[in-house]
């Protein structure tokens, strides 16, 4: 049974919802979503194709925002949008879309700057232990979960929940749930599915047909597991939600939810707020006196390991270590809570024992 130590921490505001996940008492995950910025990735839009490219084949999407959508030609199912000629090959935008033309479209990145969003007709739909695919044939078992035995149990449950024109993809949180819940996950993907196709026949496009679940459910959706104790939310209608999430999705877990009702802040209570406080720093302290220097760049991002006042202690080795040590676990850590990527420099205290160094890497 997975120890119980995490602890989901909602905070609900007018402007921004704030979700941290505890490790003990310690910051592990954090999710900040302004309100009037909410995503838009995995909403479900019934839209109509502007302009075809057969230059770079892709097409232009009015899809009922501020800016057309962006459309390529490997972003389209051909099991749904055939192209218009018999052949062998690849064909071309201008043989699959017409200018005019309904389509069924899902976000998957959203507009940056004056770049519209990214769609796909390859549509998904997340659950809590699936993932299901309509008019596809590639389902199967997240890559995340590697043991043989547990892949070969998990795809002999799949044949028990598919059917004709779609498929599913077990996620991790997946792995030790029963044909019984995943057949009640895939069942509601299914019936969300076929009201999403019965909307856009009747409806004109453009115009929204699904919208994405908000910050917090899709958090619980994705990070709640076994291990969480509790999932704490200051604000009464938020609690709602999650409440009816638990009872439609995970019914025996709905007495983790507690509503906060102190009289200090949430985050404040249990005193997180200074840890959020550190991710606006550069230097990010390491218990034993060393610290972190953390410089993003546009190329890099570019993270010093100092040893600080542990320079004065005598087994300079054994500082060296510690502090490598201590700083490969909160590199890892700053990384996620600060949202960054993309090729990261590490520049590791240097110890002259090779034992040491491989205890680092």
């Amino acid at each position: 049974m997975a120890e119980l130590d995490h602890i989901f921490l909602i905070n609900v505001e007018d402007d921004e919802t704030r979700i941290a996940l505890l490790h003990g008492k310690k910051l592990d995950n954090l999710y900040i979503e302004q309100t009037h910025r909410s995503q838009k990735v995995g909403n479900i839009y019934c839209g109509k194709v502007v302009k075809v490219q057969p230059s770079f084949q892709a097409a232009f999407i009015d899809y009922g925002e501020e800016r057309h959508g962006f459309l390529s030609l490997s972003d389209i199912n051909f099991q749904v949008y055939k192209p218009g000629r018999e052949g062998r090959g690849r064909p071309s935008i201008s043989q699959v879309l017409k200018p005019g033309q309904k389509i069924l479209v899902q976000v998957i990145k959203d507009e940056i700057g004056h770049k519209g969003a990214s769609l796909t007709t390859n549509i998904s739909l997340a659950g809590r232990f699936l993932v299901f695919m309509p008019d596809s044939d590639r389902g199967g078992v997240s890559k995340k979960i590697e043991d043989e035995d547990q892949r070969a149990r998990l795809r002999h449950l799949l044949k028990g929940l598919g059917s004709e024109n779609s498929s599913a993809i077990i996620r991790t949180v997946g792995v030790d749930r029963s044909l019984t819940e995943l057949k009640r996950d895939y069942t509601i993907l299914r019936r969300t599915w076929n009201e999403i196709k019965d909307e856009y026949e009747e409806q004109a496009a453009p115009g929204i047909l699904y919208q994405e679940e908000d910050a917090m459910l899709r958090m619980i959706r994705d990070y709640y597991n076994e291990s969480v104790k509790e999932i704490v939310i200051d604000e009464p209608i938020a609690f709602q939600h999650a409440l009816e999430f638990f009872k439609t999705h995970m019914p025996a877990e709905q007495k983790k939810l507690q509503l906060y009702l102190g009289e200090k802040s949430l985050f404040s209570s249990y005193e997180i707020e200074g840890q959020i406080e550190v991710l606006h720093h550069h230097q990010v302290p390491l218990p034993s006196g060393g610290s972190l220097v953390i410089m993003p760049t546009e190329a890099l991002v570019a993270i010093d390991v100092n040893s600080g006042r542990s320079n004065q202690e005598r087994n300079v080795e054994a500082t060296a270590l510690r502090t490598n040590l201590e700083a490969a676990e909160e590199v890892s850590r700053q990384l996620r809570l600060r949202n960054l990527g993309g090729l990261i420099v590490v520049d590791f205290i240097d110890m002259e024992n090779t034992k040491n160094r491989l205890a680092v890497e």
